[in-house]
This record gives structure tokens, C-alpha cells and sequence, in this order.
């Protein structure tokens, strides 16, 4: 007989590009930017959280969700929230690797142990382990044993990884608005100082935000409830 099915939860994990290569303003900084991003994804994403963002060691974070639907768009907000914290200097760029584990948990961090436990928490971390060199993103998930919804996914989030590592931190101010929603009108309002509507759509094209806000609706409509 098959045992019954533990509810599944998506565990995102991440780091920070090329840490050593920030500025020590930057990295004196990281941490509360970190804290900050939490406070954000708690404000606009609440429902979809099973335990919030976690920092460790300093330039490590997690969370967990229990909406597995929305990771995609969480791990690309906190990408954009990061990037858009950067400056111009592709030295001095701030971004993270991530990777999303899609699976059972045994048990959630809490604030005597920041570590959680179960199979999501194993895929995500080995999957953040295994990426490759000048890659920020990946997903893996438990389907049992078959790997084929996993790769799938997987190469999905590649492929949007491709286009999110060329993003300059004012396609990233557009984009992190994007993704809660906002009309083109309202991002504008949300640079300082203000710009025009049509800067935020030139700003939002280049950085082929249109591709990927078709994939991460692609996955919130079609991501199979596991």
C-alpha cells in the first residue's frame, strides 16, 4: 500500500555572487539589505511563506514557502531587489545564486535552530552545490524518481537565469515593481528622482522583462500541485 503523501514545500536557497569582489561598503551593508528583502517578501508575500528569510554566514539566506507557485517569481523578486541595490561597476555588481528544492519537509527552522530539515531542504542545497560556474540559477524537484518534471523546470529557470544576469540595477528597480504587479506608470513613480512611463517600458524591454514574465506566469498557471 502507498504511503500517504507529505505535503510538498519549496525551500530557496542562495548565495552571493562573487562576494570577496564587493566593496567593503557593500559588504558591511549586505546583511541589513538582506533583512530588508525579507521584510519586503513578508509584506507582498505573506500567504505563500512557510518560514521567512533566513541570513547565515553572513552572505548565505533561505526561505521557505508552502505556495509552491510562487517561488519563481520570490527568488526573481530577490534577485531584482539585490541588483537593483548594485552599482554601475560590474565589479562592484550585487547579485546571488539560488536554487529552488521542491519537496517534503521533517521539520522548519525556527529561532533556536536556523537550519530546517527534509528533502526539500537536501535538494535545494545540492542543487546550489552543483551549480555550474557563471550559472545563478536552478530548480530540483522530487517527482518521484522520474527527473523529468525536474529538468524540465530546471531548464526553464536557466534559461530566465540567462537573461536576469545581464540586468543593469535600473532594469531591476523596473523589474522588482514588475513583479508585485505595479503598472509602468506607478514604477516610474518609484525612481528617485520620478522618470516617464516610457523610460520604465525601455527600461523593462531591454532587459527582455516581457520574456520573462511570460515564463514565470508559464509556471504559476502550469506548475502540477505535487
Amino acid at each position: 500500500m502507498k504511503n500517504e503523501q507529505k505535503q510538498h514545500y519549496a525551500v530557496i536557497t542562495g548565495d552571493i555572487f562573487k562576494y570577496s569582489n564587493l566593496s567593503l561598503k557593500q559588504r558591511q551593508n549586505l546583511e541589513p539589505l538582506l533583512h530588508e528583502c525579507g521584510k519586503q517578501i513578508e509584506q507582498h508575500f505573506a500567504s505563500d511563506l512557510a518560514s521567512p528569510l533566513i541570513v547565515f554566514r553572513g552572505d548565505s539566506w533561505q526561505l521557505v514557502l508552502k505556495n509552491l507557485r510562487a517561488a519563481l517569481r520570490i527568488a526573481m523578486y530577490l534577485r531584482a531587489f539585490l541588483i537593483a541595490a548594485s552599482n554601475d561597476k560590474k565589479k562592484q555588481r550585487l547579485d546571488t545564486r539560488l536554487a529552488i528544492g521542491v519537496g517534503s519537509i521533517d521539520f522548519l527552522p525556527n529561532k533556536t535552530n536556523t537550519s530546517g530539515g527534509g528533502i526539500a531542504f537536501v535538494l535545494s542545497g545540492r542543487k546550489l552545490d552543483e551549480l555550474k560556474p557563471g550559472s545563478g540559477m536552478g530548480i530540483s524537484i522530487d517527482d518521484n524518481d522520474s527527473h523529468a518534471l525536474s529538468h524540465a523546470w530546471d531548464v526553464i529557470v536557466q534559461l530566465i537565469d540567462a537573461l536576469a544576469r545581464d540586468w543593469t540595477p535600473s532594469q531591476a528597480i523596473a523589474i522588482s515593481w514588475a513583479l508585485l504587479n505595479l503598472t509602468q506608470t506607478e514604477i516610474a513613480r518609484k525612481y528617485s528622482p520620478p522618470i516617464t512611463q516610457q523610460g520604465v517600458a525601455k527600461h523593462l524591454n531591454t532587459a527582455s522583462w516581457p520574456t520573462v514574465e511570460r515564463a514565470i506566469e508559464y509556471y504559476e498557471n502550469h506548475f502540477v500541485r505535487l
